[in-house]
């Protein structure tokens, strides 16, 4: 079974009002087509465009603060919750629930105190390529399932969790690269007689 995995963006979530006197709106991007991630512990990764098609059909995606299932803002299947796809990403936006919850959020995103977005999701199909400065670049073809999806307090590397088959096979990538070969050390005693020749010469 694959292993869930989470990336975040730092994109800031916005605060968008109903003009019908409805409750208030979270919008925000979480995923980003194209787009080269930082640093995920031995490579880097993109998420290519078509790879949420299927995920978007057989997932009933939460929307969830800091990826805690005890703070739901609202869920895609009770129409609290609406995803849509662009040809930049994957937007959401969510219908802030009048709980305690999701007043707090509400009020921390207004304030600026909640700076990024997140998601955790499986892959069907991915692809390791080996580039030109020797790095190595993860492309995500295929998303299995998208489960949750939200605001986060912390959307930088250190939240980011990679799955362990993701960092093996960058491993191998890695070790299978040629190495280059190191100048051979000079013979410091061809240079001494060399030098002695020289000095008597």
């Amino acid at each position: 079974m694959a292993e869930r995995e989470v990336r975040t963006l730092a994109v800031r979530p916005e605060v968008r009002a109903d003009g019908d006197g409805g409750r208030p709106r979270i919008v925000g991007t979480a995923i980003v087509f194209g787009e080269p991630s930082e640093d995920l512990g031995g490579f880097r990764e993109i998420i290519e465009p078509g790879a949420l098609t299927e995920a978007l059909e057989r997932s009933d995606v939460r929307v969830l603060f800091n990826h805690n299932p005890d703070l739901i803002l609202g869920r895609v299947r009770a129409g609290t919750a609406r995803l849509r796809l662009t040809d930049r990403g994957l937007e959401y936006e969510v219908d802030v629930p009048d709980t305690t919850v999701g007043r707090d959020v509400l009020e921390s995103v207004r304030r600026g105190d909640v700076t990024g977005n997140s998601f955790s999701f499986t892959v069907a199909e991915d692809e390791m390529e080996r580039q030109a400065d020797g790095t190595t670049l993860r492309r995500v073809k295929r998303i299995a399932e998208i489960y949750d999806i939200g605001p986060v307090v912390y959307p930088a590397y250190p939240q980011t969790v990679v799955s362990a088959r993701a960092l093996e096979a960058a491993r191998r990538e890695a070790e299978e690269r040629p190495v280059e070969q190191a100048p051979a050390a000079p013979d410091l005693r061809a240079l001494r007689h060399e030098l002695v020749r020289a000095t008597i010469d």
